[in-house]
């Protein structure tokens, strides 16, 4: 189900971003053999968010695991509230 486990480890090992690492942990756990329904349990998300980062993992590798940016209409205050 998760390919790639080689690539996998090597990237868990060098990622510094705390989220995509979680990512990475919990396919780390899932290509080892444990149910993706254990994996989620094990780290608190539903089925379908585990079975979303291990598509992403597939077809993406480690930049579908990154925060992607939301578009949308930019914030009318600027960073003083003014």
């Amino acid at each position: 189900m998760v390919q790639n486990k080689d690539v996998l480890r090597e990237v868990l090992k060098s990622e510094k971003d705390p989220e995509v690492k979680r990512k990475l942990s919990f396919l780390s756990l899932v290509g080892g053999g444990m149910k993706v329904e254990e994996a989620v349990a094990h780290f608190g998300v539903c089925v379908s968010t585990g079975y979303n980062w291990i598509h992403c993992w597939n077809s993406e590798g480690t930049e579908g695991l990154r925060p992607k940016k939301i578009p949308g209409r930019p914030p009318r205050l600027d960073e003083e509230g003014s």
